[in-house]
Order: structure tokens, then C-alpha cells, then sequence
């Protein structure tokens, strides 16, 4: 459907992919159009919140998005997230009303989890100080108890 969304909509829709395939907070997320956090081949920031200096490796993903965003600054945090609740209610997606930008966040963090990107790089992008915020993400799906389990399974066949 991103042919029929009007051009803001679909801005603030890049920006939330950003945020899903950097793990970039919103607060950082508004000074990428800046330019200043792209260093060479990473994104480099010290984060608003926390100040802890984040540096991210710039994935072909990543290039496209910020190819699209360009010098263009994002809108406040309270329009954007209204944009996205709007995207993901045309998207009919089951809970429209949960949708918000920190949620590309969290989007980040599960997946590289279950990509089996080990919890301290996470926590290193996240830039989060203490390990135990990052292990808030590190919620055990279905798919990673059964691959683990199967790992039982090739030892019984060793014995």
C-alpha cells in the first residue's frame, strides 16, 4: 500500500523502519536529518537520554532509509506517533491503538535476539548502560525454544 500513501505518511513510515533497523530512540531518530550522525559507514551518536555513545554499523537497509529521508527533519514525537497509528490501522493490523515509535525500538531489539545477535552487541546499540534493561527485550519466542530443543535432540543421536 505505499503507493496510495500520501508523501508525510509515508516519511514518518521510513523514519519508523529506521528506528526498527537501527534501534534508535526517537530523540535520536529527529537529528538524523542532520547529518551529523553518519561517520563514514556507521551511525554515531551519543544519545539523548542517556549519553551513552552508540555507534552502528551502516547495514544496505539503513542506506536506503536515509537515502530516503535525506536533510528532512522528522515531525514532534506526538504527530509522528499519530501518523504511524493511521498507517498501521490502513494496514489493518489487530491492535492499531499499541502502535508507537518506540515500538521500532523494541522491534529492533527482539529481532536482533532471535536473529542470535548476542545480548551485550544489543545492549551496545541500544545503548543501554545496564545489561538487565536490554534483557527487558530478551522475551523467548516459540520458534528459538524449539530450534534450542532440537539441539537435544542431535545429542541423543550422538549417544
Amino acid at each position: 500500500q505505499r503507493e496510495n500513501m500520501s508523501p508525510s505518511y509515508k516519511f514518518v513510515a521510513y523514519f519508523f523502519l529506521l528506528g526498527c533497523y537501527s534501534g534508535l530512540r526517537f530523540s535520536d531518530l529527529q537529528r538524523v536529518h542532520t547529518g551529523e550522525l553518519v561517520k563514514g559507514n556507521r551511525l554515531v551518536c551519543a544519545t539523548t537520554k542517556t549519553g551513552e555513545i552508540v555507534s552502528i554499523p551502516l547495514t544496505s537497509k539503513l542506506r536506503e532509509l536515509l537515502d530516503y529521508i535525506g536533510n528532512k527533519p522528522l515531525i514532534a514525537n506526538t504527530h509522528a506517533n499519530v501518523y504511524i497509528k493511521e498507517i498501521a490501522k490502513a494496514a489493518k493490523l489487530k491492535e492499531p491503538k499499541r502502535v508507537h515509535f518506540h515500538l521500532a525500538r523494541h522491534t529492533f531489539a527482539t529481532l536482533s535476539l532471535e536473529l542470535g545477535i548476542p545480548i551485550s552487541t544489543v545492549q551496545a546499540i541500544l545503548g543501554h548502560r545496564n545489561i538487565r534493561t536490554t534483557a527487558i527485550y530478551a522475551k523467548v519466542s516459540n520458534p528459538l525454544l524449539n530450534e534450542a530443543m532440537d539441539k537435544w535432540e542431535n545429542l541423543q543421536k550422538i549417544a
